[in-house]
């Protein structure tokens, strides 16, 4: 039991507690018991309480003991489901109290391993556990202390809107409404198009492209083809606004299966788990805690955009990026066959590809951005 007392009654308050316990027969150990202070460890994690917040960070001891369990299993290629267990409840706590959003995604495997009815001591790691640890892997590499300030500082809001569409002969399918007849077949994979529409303080900015079939060669079945692309509308603005996204953030997408994948931060097919891994890396790099939410195809703002129709961007005086599309393309594709590099090269490689603006922080009150030569 931890709780935040007011320093005029924290000595009472510890041992009316502590008497509360005797008098209804409860048992603690005394050896867990932390006197009142202003920075405590509870379960490896250490609570610091100063005049601006409070601030959490994990101990560098459990950070070596988890990362010496992942790297173990990771090498022996298998996770007993015990281990598994006691892994989920180190990294459930950590969640909660530093990690937030994201490192719940590597959650969901390994608590299968540790609860399945099926799986053996000595089972082999399948894809999306192996991606699990090797995100946690990357979240513990790019830890960050985690701040809760007693009075928040007025943020800047960001709201981002993203969507993707292929053709099948003269049919056009939106990614989030594709019925299971559709083949995608291989050949008309190049008619695609995807768009984004990013909101940041007062100014709006807006993309547009196709993804090349080199690419698309490396998502080579029709589930891996269609979660890419809305997956690639979503990193692509994320990417290009890399630098001067706020840390704290809402994604629209009008895919569940996409926005679930990219929730979770993998899915059931292995090509496309590199890209989720190295997007994640990335979130961590930056600090973001990014909200993905079901947007129904008629209120998807970029829907218009994912198919070059720009006429409310010309009205309402959005802002055209070049969106840095080869090299994020690039990038994408070598995920999708190395796990190694999504989980580490790939965040930074990402994050170099983003534009070199330089955002006012806060922005200025005319919204004003300003252009470098550099980044």
């Amino acid at each position: 039991f931890g709780a935040i007392e007011d320093f005029v009654t924290a000595d009472s308050a510890f041992r009316s507690f502590a008497d509360l316990f005797d008098l209804l027969g409860l048992k603690v150990k005394p050896s867990k018991a932390q006197p009142p202070a202003d920075r405590h460890v509870v379960q490896g994690v250490l609570f610091q309480i100063t005049d601006e917040g409070v601030t959490l960070h994990p101990t560098a001891e459990r950070v070596e003991v988890i990362r010496a369990t992942v790297t173990e299993a990771l090498v022996a290629n298998t996770l007993a489901p015990a281990v598994a267990e006691k892994l989920a409840g180190r990294l459930a706590f950590l969640n909660q109290a530093v990690f937030g959003r994201l490192g719940r995604a590597a959650l969901v495997p390994i608590y299968a391993r540790a609860h399945s009815p099926l799986a053996e001591r000595d089972d082999p790691l399948n894809g999306a556990l192996a991606a699990a640890l090797r995100s946690v892997v990357s979240v513990l590499d790019h830890l960050r202390p985690r701040t809760i300030l007693a009075s928040p500082k007025p943020a800047v809001f960001a709201v981002i809107y993203a969507d993707a569409f292929f053709l099948e002969g003269e049919t056009r399918h939106k990614v989030g409404a594709v019925p299971a007849s559709a083949r995608a077949h291989p050949s008309a994979r190049a008619s695609n198009g995807w768009g984004f529409v990013v909101r940041v303080g007062e100014r709006v900015f807006y993309d547009h492209g196709v993804v090349d079939a080199d690419t698309l060669a490396a998502f080579a079945s029709r589930r891996a083809f269609i979660y890419l692309l809305e997956i690639v509308a979503q990193v692509m603005a994320q990417v290009a606004l890399a630098r001067f996204l706020p840390p704290a953030f809402v994604a629209f997408i009008d895919n569940e299966a996409g926005r679930y994948a990219l929730a979770k931060g993998y899915g059931r097919d292995q090509s496309v788990n590199g890209v989720l891994a190295a997007y994640w890396a990335l979130a961590a790099m930056q600090g973001w805690d990014p909200y993905f939410e079901r947007v129904t195809s008629k209120a998807n703002v970029s829907d218009a955009v994912s198919r070059e129709d720009f006429s409310r961007a010309f009205d309402e005086g959005w802002t055209r990026l070049a969106s840095p599309a080869s090299r994020v393309y690039e990038l994408l594709a070598a995920t999708a066959t190395d796990l190694d590099f999504a989980v580490g090269e790939a965040a930074s490689a990402l994050l170099s590809a983003s534009l070199p603006f330089v955002f006012p922080w806060p922005p200025a009150p005319n919204g004003a951005w300003v252009r470098t030569a550099g980044a």
